[in-house]
């Protein structure tokens, strides 16, 4: 959804930019979904690996910083 709403807003000078927040090692899988499960889904992620907390955290910092 991230592309057609930067083209949409691009003639008004507007970015967008987004994340995967959903596909994370954070607090929101942990309760629902077994480690066993989470190694899995991670597997099948180009980097091998789901992110973490602070890691989304300092992209969002980067993505609200960032002048571009």
């Amino acid at each position: 959804m991230t592309l057609p709403i930067a083209r949409e807003l691009a003639q008004f000078g507007i970015s967008c930019a987004g994340d995967r927040t959903g596909a994370g090692h954070g607090r929101p899988l942990r309760p629902i979904m077994p480690q066993e499960r989470r190694n899995s889904l991670a597997r099948d992620y180009h980097f091998r690996r789901l992110g973490h907390d602070d890691e989304f955290a300092s992209l969002v910092l980067h993505m609200i910083d960032n002048p571009i």
